[in-house]
């Protein structure tokens, strides 16, 4: 049975473990392109991103979500298909892309600009589908992101205040027993 449990979980780890899949729609000139999409949430998933990979589905990718908003540093190592990285601006705007970029360099890849995610699709697919700078995406999925992370920093920041009041209430407390007892009574 422990060998079965050991393949299984072999198994699960080389069909990745990225989270689901999701839809993302660039609104270009020649009508809406639809790519179904990988999405990397987690640091080690993000670093990971497409390395080693053989092939990229025709309609294909990965999303990466970035949060906060912020500049970016990608680089091809590992990675075995030339891909076209899309720059996403706060305002689900295209704000840069990276046309082909060399398989296995390490050269510095940066998004120049804060961006709240990174698309990677196969290489030269945004010139054939008429992707550009300055087009809009529609992505479900950093709709969600955005919500999900604006929502940990809410209740991170809820916790930060709340967290040293009930300390400092306890401690308050613990000084008034420590006084009651260390005074005499009369």
């Amino acid at each position: 049975m422990n060998k079965y449990f050991k393949i299984f979980a072999l198994t699960l780890l080389l069909s990745g473990c990225f989270e689901e899949n999701y839809n993302m729609t660039f609104k270009t000139i020649n009508g809406d392109v639809n790519y179904n999409l990988e999405v990397a949430i987690k640091d080690e998933e993000q670093s990971r991103g497409l390395m080693e990979r053989e092939s990229l589905d025709e309609k294909g990718g990965m999303l990466f979500p970035i949060a906060p908003v912020q500049p970016v540093t990608m680089w091809m190592r590992n990675t075995k298909i030339s891909l076209d990285l899309i720059f996403i601006g706060a305002d689900n705007r295209i704000i840069k892309i990276i046309e082909k970029a060399e398989p296995m360099s390490i050269k510095y890849l940066t998004s120049d600009y804060p961006v709240k995610a990174v698309v990677e699709i196969n290489g030269g697919d945004t010139a054939k589908h008429g992707i550009k700078i300055g087009q809009y995406i529609q992505s479900s999925a950093l709709d969600k992101f955005e919500a999900d992370y604006k929502a940990s920093q809410a209740a991170a920041t809820t916790e930060i205040t709340q967290e040293p009041k009930e300390e400092i209430k306890k401690e308050v407390e613990a000084e008034n027993k420590k006084e009651e007892t260390a005074t005499p009574k009369k």
